[in-house]
């Protein structure tokens, strides 16, 4: 029960370092969620796998979108 509180923490830390616009919130969050997917196949819970899957695809993408448009703002300065 201490890894789904600690790994619901972390989840929370990611959101809240992303939603700062802190390129580690997304580091976080992806990291976060390959521990789900260690924690969903120790458990033989595989919705987590499923899930967490689904959250770094989601991720990556905000990601790479919010580092695109970082780099056009920094190139027009």
């Amino acid at each position: 029960m201490l890894w789904s509180y600690t790994l619901a923490a972390l989840g929370v830390i990611s959101l809240y370092l992303t939603g700062k616009k802190l390129k580690i919130g997304w580091v976080v969050g992806i990291v976060n969620s390959g521990l789900w997917i260690a924690y969903g196949v120790t458990t033989e819970q595989y919705g987590f796998i499923a899930s967490a899957i689904v959250f770094i695809t989601v991720q990556a993408k905000n990601y790479h979108s919010w580092h695109t448009e970082e780099t056009k703002t920094n190139a027009s300065l």
